[in-house]
């Protein structure tokens, strides 16, 4: 973990999006998250926001139900 100059932690590496869509995209992606990443690396270029938007949603109501 990496601290900021305002005290807040952060992740020292993260799982690379990029090319990542579809079905095997959000696969990896649940595989990453199961293995304990708490970081994705995501950009607008990646041009697969709708499918990881729609797995974080999932994974947040998991968590809080």
């Amino acid at each position: 973990m990496y601290k900021l100059n305002d005290g807040q932690k952060i992740p020292s590496f993260g799982f690379g999006t990029y090319k990542l869509n579809g079905r095997s995209g959000v696969q990896s992606i649940v595989s990453a998250i199961n293995n304990g990443y708490t970081m994705l690396d995501t950009a607008y270029n990646y041009e697969n926001e709708a499918p990881l938007v729609e797995l974080l949603l999932k994974v947040v109501l998991i968590v809080i139900n």
